[in-house]
Order: C-alpha cells, then structure tokens, then sequence
C-alpha cells in the first residue's frame, strides 16, 4: 500500500535521535509493512487513520528500541547454570518504547497490535466450527 507516515511526523513522536534519515525512513518501511500484512483488511473497523497511527507509533516504537544495535546491545555478563545474561542497553528508553507500541495498540480497534507486539490476547468467541474475532 505504501507508508503512510513521514520521518517528521515519527521524528516529532520520539525527539532527537542520532539517527540518520535513511535509516528512520527504512524503519518506517518496516512499520508500515507489518501494518500492511497483519493490519490492512483484517476487521472491518479499521480506518485510514488507525491505520497511519499504528504505523506512525510502531516506527517510533523501533527507533526507539535502540537503532541499528537494537534493543540489547553487547553483552555484559553471562552465567551458564541458571542461565543468566545482562545486556549494556546504553540510553536506550525501553519504557517509551513500550508505551509508543502500547498508543499503536490503542489505535487498533482489532486488537492484532496488542496481541502481535504486547503478548495480549484478543478477546473471540468459540462458535460452531472454530474460533471467531468478536
């Protein structure tokens, strides 16, 4: 379908960022592409403008998850028995991160935004051959 947001719209959402256009812009291609697969026809309450928020928040949901490195970064520490590891996540603001997928999923009136990003289950109804969205 084609993105439906602009890097100065989702730039406006997350603030400064040290990353460059091009790699805004591919995020943003990203986003949009996950909306057009799992979003885009799925419900019948779904509108051009849910459709252009959840894209808009969910690319600043990746920019926010820490750019290129991702959300993790190196690796810090590492036990074997027990398995435990700890991650250098530097400046990155995982708690906006997940507030800006939490605004995408508020703008979903389906509920694939939280079920797909937020592990929520969508609420649906069992009926005679299976299971249905409500």
């Amino acid at each position: 379908m084609g993105i439906r947001t602009s890097v100065a719209e989702v730039l406006a959402l997350v603030g400064d960022t040290s990353l460059d256009d091009e790699f805004v812009i591919g995020l943003i291609a990203d986003a949009s592409q996950w909306v057009d697969r799992n979003l885009v026809g799925a419900c019948s309450q779904q509108t051009a403008e849910s459709l252009e928020q959840v894209e808009r928040y969910l690319a600043a949901h990746l920019i926010t998850r820490g750019g290129p490195e991702g959300s993790t970064g190196p690796l810090k520490s590492s036990t074997r028995d027990v398995i435990s590891e700890t991650y250098d996540t530097g400046n990155v603001d995982t708690d906006a991160a997940k507030r800006f997928a939490q605004i995408a999923a508020s703008f979903d009136p389906c509920g694939i935004v939280a079920e797909k990003w937020l592990g929520k289950l969508r609420p649906r109804a069992l009926f005679a051959r299976g299971y249905a969205d409500v």
